[in-house]
């Protein structure tokens, strides 16, 4: 590795380390009992957008923050690389956010404590809310775009995504920490819901 490169590894490093809203977000969603725990999984550092195979990517995580990478971050890797390629080649865009569904969820509903999404109950309400807000039917949807290819929870995620999208549009998101950072690059680091 030269030396260039270990001073950009290390930036990234950094920036990962502060990755705002990781601890944030962590400490927000842990309120919850620990069998309602929601998954949370850290954002890839900048250099393993680049990995082409989860091992080379997991490797590199390794490396770079001393812990493994979750299969599920390696899965949405290419969708993060695509944003980080597009605003890097449109630095004069800042209208692009970061939210967390069970954030959004939560602030939706008024209560810290929400049944895991996976459960029952936790898909009843998401399915509740999004349905009196919206007017939406969600298996509609799913069955439109093709049940095969997308489950109900990820289509209550985007939709609570786009609450939150609305949210920050109307300025009246609220954010996970009230400082904002910037990574190596100068993008905002932080979550709104």
């Amino acid at each position: 590795m030269t030396q260039a490169q270990t001073t950009t590894s290390r930036r990234s490093q950094i920036d990962f380390n502060h990755r705002l809203g990781l601890k944030g977000r962590r400490r927000t969603l842990s309120t919850t009992p620990v069998s309602q725990t929601p998954s949370v999984f850290n954002a890839p550092p900048r250099p393993i957008l680049a990995c082409h195979t989860y091992q080379e990517a997991n490797h590199l995580s390794r490396q770079l923050t001393e812990k493994g990478m979750s299969i599920q971050a390696w899965n949405i890797c290419s969708k993060i690389r695509e944003v980080d390629l597009f605003l890097q080649a449109n630095k004069q865009i800042n209208k692009i956010y970061e939210v967390h569904p069970e954030l959004s969820f939560r602030a939706w509903r008024g209560t810290k404590l929400i049944a895991s999404k996976k459960s029952a109950e936790g898909k009843a309400l998401r399915r509740l809310l999004v349905q009196d807000y919206y007017d939406v039917n969600v298996e509609l949807i799913r069955k439109e775009i093709g049940a095969k290819f997308t489950a109900e929870d990820d289509i209550l995620d985007a939709l609570a995504a786009l609450w939150s999208a609305e949210r920050i549009e109307a300025s009246k998101a609220c954010s996970v920490l009230n400082e904002t950072h910037k990574d190596a690059l100068g993008f905002e680091m932080q979550i709104r819901f």
